[in-house]
């Protein structure tokens, strides 16, 4: 069985400002916003999954993403 997700039926349980925001990134060209998760909103998104994908970001954020972040304000990988 192949497991689906909803992600605007997701994205609408979000609260904006403290599960993600929308900003621009450096190096994209035009006036383009990317919605970007707030680590409580990442959280959230991938507690809706059980899936093994699922679970291999969540140790990867846990141990090498969010660490890195905390100790140096930003992740390069």
């Amino acid at each position: 069985m192949t497991e689906t997700f909803d992600l605007p039926a997701f994205i609408a349980t979000l609260t904006k400002g403290d599960d993600y925001a929308y900003m621009p990134l450096p190096d994209e060209p035009g006036d383009q916003l990317h919605m970007c998760f707030t680590e409580q909103g990442m959280r959230k998104f991938l507690a809706t999954s059980d899936t093994p994908r699922a679970r291999q970001m969540e140790a990867w954020l846990e141990n090498e993403v969010l660490p890195t972040m905390r100790n140096s304000a930003a992740f390069k990988g």
